[in-house]
């Protein structure tokens, strides 16, 4: 509770206070209503007095409110109004009166799972406004089934941008520090502390299991063991739902929560596709051939990742011994976990070779400033701290070549104008100096429009 926002007091000389309905660790959340529309109604969500003194904390906040204005969609909350001084912080969103998923979820059991129908239907409307959310450049971070909330007539609402992370933001997020609730963040973050759009996915996969199966897939009591679980993952209570729920549903929700993100639905777009198909008892598309026991898919989804046999385009100048490194899996084996380890601080060797010499930007240099051969080295900037991602170049007489040195990425074509991607990421590259076999150059993600630097040396690693 807030002192002086007791029922039938007027907030923000707009709104008659008419009692509180939720409370947690940054603020709380009061129902209110317009005096003069009575039937208008809506959630007020306001930071403690205490919890205003942190700048972090405003920032947060107001990140939170940010996002939720960004977004008009059927199923996320609408954001109403904004108040901000230096005594008060809140805003005026949509008031939804049928709780969360998670109460809806609380009877469930592996005995009693939710019906095919309203399994289909929650999903479906869960990857539809996570979609929206996705096309407005924003990141959640932290689906679960406490934050999607429901109308008493079971409408979905996305809510609770309070960790999400906006294109073009700086994080706020302290290095080492854990976004997200544990059982429901991907692979790739536990890996790497980064994840992109395609982390939300993975968290609608594991809601969607829990839905189908009736408990968590993960089993370990322990944070850490919950986290490094999710690699080592068991689908065979998912694949016995099939006397249960249709296949097409199972193989849905696996690829949604696939350990390897470029297995994974590229967006989720995709996967409302899918499951809006599978609604309509049509065939569905993305994941119509993606195993449900949870074993590696040999034909890659290409619609907006280039699958492991385009290596070929690079005219033999990547070995097979690459390819480890190139894929995003859990490692089975003590072998190549100490390949992919040796060969990640190999570039990140080379990398602080490079960075430790100052060398002078110039202007663009263009790609055809690159000999034929492969470069390796590492770009900074693009990450946390400034720590260095292994970055590697291979110019061919079938083009130039990039793999950023992310677990998600692969490599990739740049185009004539230094375009490439990773994943859905899109950047940018310029070189400002090419000489004695090192080249220095720019790179831009065009998405958060964040700026790194990279050096890469001919013929290293």
């Amino acid at each position: 509770m807030i002192p002086g926002l007791e029922p039938g007091s007027l907030f923000g000389d707009r709104y008659e206070v008419l009692r509180c309905i939720g409370t947690g660790g940054m603020g709380a959340v009061y129902l209110a209503c317009d005096p003069d529309h009575r039937d208008f109604l809506v959630a007020l969500k306001i930071l403690y007095p205490g919890i205003i003194q942190s700048r972090e904390a405003r920032e947060r906040f107001r990140t939170e409110i940010v996002a939720s204005y960004r977004v008009n969609h059927q199923n996320v909350v609408r954001a109403f109004e904004y108040f901000d001084s230096e005594e008060m912080q809140a805003y005026a969103m949509e008031y939804i009166d049928g709780g969360d998923l998670a109460e809806r979820m609380d009877g469930l059991t592996p005995e009693r799972s939710m019906p095919e129908a309203q399994v289909i239907d929650t999903l479906h409307q869960i990857a539809s406004g996570l979609s929206a959310i996705h096309e407005q450049g924003i990141v959640h971070r932290d689906l679960k089934p406490e934050n999607i909330l429901m109308t008493s007539d079971g409408v979905v609402k996305i809510s609770d941008f309070g960790v999400a992370r906006l294109r073009g933001s700086v994080t706020l997020t302290a290095v080492g520090a854990m976004v997200g609730t544990p059982k429901y963040v991907s692979p790739e973050y536990v890996e790497s502390g980064e994840c992109d759009h395609r982390g939300d996915i993975y968290a609608v996969g594991v809601i969607g299991y829990e839905l189908a199966v009736g408990e968590s897939p993960f089993r370990a009591e322990s944070r850490l063991s919950v986290m490094m679980e999710r690699f080592e993952l068991d689908y065979s209570k998912l694949k016995n739902r099939i006397s249960q729920y249709r296949p097409e549903l199972l193989r849905i929700i696996a690829k949604a929560m696939s350990v390897d993100v470029s297995d994974r639905y590229q967006s989720a777009a995709q996967m409302r596709i899918d499951l809006d198909l599978l609604r309509r008892e049509k065939e569905i598309l993305y994941a119509r051939e993606f195993p449900i026991d949870g074993t590696r898919v040999k034909q890659k989804d290409k619609t907006s990742v280039p699958g492991i046999d385009e290596i070929t385009l690079l005219s033999g100048v990547v070995e097979q011994k690459a390819i480890p490194q190139i894929q995003a899996k859990p490692r089975k084996t003590l072998k190549w976990a100490i390949m992919a380890a040796l060969t990640s601080f190999l570039l990140v060797v080379v990398g602080v070779a490079l960075f430790s010499k100052h060398s002078p930007f110039g202007g663009n240099l263009g790609l055809n400033r690159l000999s034929q051969g492969n470069y390796s080295g590492a770009i900074k900037g693009l990450g946390s701290s400034d720590k260095l991602i292994g970055f590697q170049l291979w110019k061919t007489d079938k083009g130039v070549f990039a793999l950023l040195g992310k677990s998600h990425c692969q490599i990739v074509p740049v185009s004539d104008e230094g375009n490439f991607n990773c994943g859905d990421l899109k950047y940018k590259l310029e070189i400002r100096e090419a000489a004695n076999e090192v080249v220095v150059g720019e790179v831009l993600d065009l998405e958060w429009n964040i700026k790194g630097y990279w050096k890469v040396r001919r013929g290293s690693v």
